[in-house]
């Protein structure tokens, strides 16, 4: 039997851990966790392996963020998310926007807010070789992708059951614009962390200092 946590549902997250709690509690739950925290380290580096100028700084900075380190020891879905972001990012880099919708779609599908990677995602895909095939491939098997993920949620609750209990989430929210706006800056700043910060520094030094090649 299949139970939203909270609206508007965490599907795939959900059903992944509750095996894994059933099984094995909290520990079980966990060592998943930072094992998809491994593999997205893995992935980060397919990434910028070949196209950044410091490959070993930035998956360090990548590596040692706070938000990484924390989230790869708690049963949140985050590292799950970023898994499934780079997967796509990494399928667009090699040019294969089905891959990169399947993994876009479960990123949806994990936690709704992930759609805004379809952003660059597909910006990526369009940078090498522009063609509307790749677009629409993508757009088509990120909808499927997010279809087949949110498919407990809407066979329990029905669409309208899930409008309702995504507009009574924020029944009662006092918080206005400019308070969510700072508390996001802050959260921003807090998962960042000092260490990627100087690293970045750093990097954005060395390059200013660099002599700037004549035309």
């Amino acid at each position: 039997h299949y139970e939203i946590s909270r609206f508007p549902g965490f599907p795939l997250h959900e059903l992944l851990m509750a095996p894994c709690v059933g099984l094995g509690g909290a520990t079980l739950a966990n060592l998943a966790t930072l094992a998809a925290a491994l593999v997205a380290i893995i992935i980060w580096r397919a990434i910028t392996a070949h196209t950044a100028r410091h490959p070993t700084a930035i998956l360090a900075a990548f590596a040692l963020c706070p938000l990484i380190l924390i989230s790869a020891a708690c049963t949140m879905d985050y590292v799950w998310s970023l898994v499934c972001i780079l997967g796509a990012l990494r399928s667009a880099q090699k040019g294969n926007p089905v891959a990169s919708g399947i993994w876009t779609g479960c990123a949806a599908a994990f936690r709704l807010p992930n759609g805004v990677a379809v952003l660059p995602v597909g910006v990526l895909l369009l940078a090498g070789t522009p063609q509307s095939g790749r677009i629409i491939k993508y757009a088509v098997s990120t909808l499927l992708s997010l279809a087949a993920g949110f498919l407990p949620v809407l066979v329990t609750y029905g669409l309208s059951g899930w409008m309702d209990g995504l507009r009574s989430q924020f029944t009662g929210t006092s918080l206005s614009m400019g308070d969510h706006f700072l508390l996001g800056m802050y959260r921003s700043v807090y998962a960042i962390g000092l260490v990627p910060f100087v690293i970045g520094m750093v990097i954005f030094l060395r390059g200013r200092s660099r002599p700037v090649p004549p035309f």
